[in-house]
């Protein structure tokens, strides 16, 4: 499953447990990985070491970018997805949940919703 932050990408996971027989393909970082990185300054490098280790495992991060299926195909892995699942919100609504809960962002928080609109996004590596 992919899609940009603050869309629900978690719930949708809760959803496909409790409805579906399927298993996902993880596409976050383990609970000991968030563990260790709480307790030092090196959250983003650490995760973003990660997925570039276990990509052929995991297919990346859920909020990254998606390959194209021509580079995402040379992966065993792939081979063996029968379906991916991308979300997308309302474009307003998921703007006004990204200014209240601005994941991976390495500035200050705007303090207003129109300076956010007019601040550049800063990329991680791991977004692609």
């Amino acid at each position: 499953m992919y899609g940009e932050r603050n869309t629900n990408t978690n719930y949708m996971s809760q959803l496909i447990k409790l409805n579906l027989d399927a298993s996902e393909v993880s596409g976050t970082a383990p609970i000991l990985l968030k563990k260790i990185e709480d307790r030092g300054p090196t959250s983003e490098c650490l995760r973003a070491i990660y997925f570039r280790c276990t990509y052929s495992k995991n297919l990346g991060w859920k909020h990254s970018c998606v390959l194209p299926w021509e580079r995402m195909n040379r992966y065993p892995i792939a081979k063996e997805v029968r379906a991916f699942l991308t979300i997308t919100k309302n474009p307003y609504s998921w703007l006004l949940s990204l200014h209240r809960r601005p994941y991976h962002q390495n500035c200050p928080h705007p303090p207003s919703f129109e300076e956010f609109l007019k601040r550049p996004w800063k990329v991680i590596a791991r977004d692609r």
